[in-house]
């Protein structure tokens, strides 16, 4: 009884938050891991013309993470060869000034290219420097925009756990510092946290929506065992 008295008001919070979060201006990329799977749900609405048009154009294979090192970013995508239809076309950056820093350091620390998709959006989580450097943006097909709105529909699933896939828990978003557009990778841990994960989706939300993000520097990246050096976007 004690167990159920305190799973249901994490449950409701838990509603409130993903509701609250779907109307935020953003996307989230949230993965669980459960029964010696690891899993993938896209949610969210992220408005394109509330971040920048990117100088390169990069395109992304696959369907995974890739581990980021040196200057590059921690990255990860889904290109849906299946579909018959136009290719990423879209090539995005933050603004200036962003605090980019979330995507950086140990997110992921392994690649892994082969997960099983379904859904119908093409992305990568990145843009590349004249250099080659992958960075932190967003590349998408423009088949899949309605207007400048992007949906992502994409569910993964492959077999293992965060530890044998090189991923490490915790919140790694972005926020636009023009526009609070944001882009959130959440690497969530296993059921039976449910109290530890409610908690962090609330401070989540009110670092996003917050008076110029108060405080923001402090809270981008966090991720368990330590938040990032800031790196922001000159």
């Amino acid at each position: 009884m004690k167990l159920l008295s305190c799973i249901f008001p994490c449950f409701v919070l838990a509603c409130v938050l993903s509701d609250f979060e779907a109307n935020a201006g953003g996307v989230t990329f949230t993965f669980t891991e459960s029964s010696g799977r690891v899993f993938m749900n896209a949610s969210g609405t992220l408005d394109t013309s509330n971040l920048v048009t990117a100088p390169n154009r990069p395109t992304w294979g696959g369907v995974g993470i890739e581990s980021g090192g040196g200057q590059n970013s921690n990255i990860m995508g889904d290109a849906i060869v299946s579909v018959p239809r136009s290719t990423q076309d879209t090539w995005l950056q933050f603004s200036e000034g962003t605090d980019v820093s979330p995507w950086y350091g140990d997110m992921f620390t392994l690649s892994r290219y082969f997960w099983t998709s379904t859904g119908t959006t093409e992305f990568g989580t990145y843009h590349q420097t004249d250099n080659g450097v992958n960075y932190p943006g967003l590349i998408v097909s423009s088949a899949d925009l309605n207007g400048t709105l992007w949906t992502p529909d994409n569910r993964w699933e492959i077999s293992g756990t965060f530890e044998s896939l090189g991923m490490t828990p915790g919140d790694y978003t972005i926020t636009d510092a023009a526009t609070n557009e944001f882009i959130s990778i959440q690497i969530v841990p296993e059921p039976g946290t449910a109290i530890a994960l409610s908690i962090t989706g609330l401070l989540v939300i009110l670092r996003r929506n917050s008076p110029r993000r108060m405080a923001v520097a402090g809270w981008q990246g966090q991720r368990l065992g330590g938040a990032p050096e800031r790196l922001t976007l000159d």
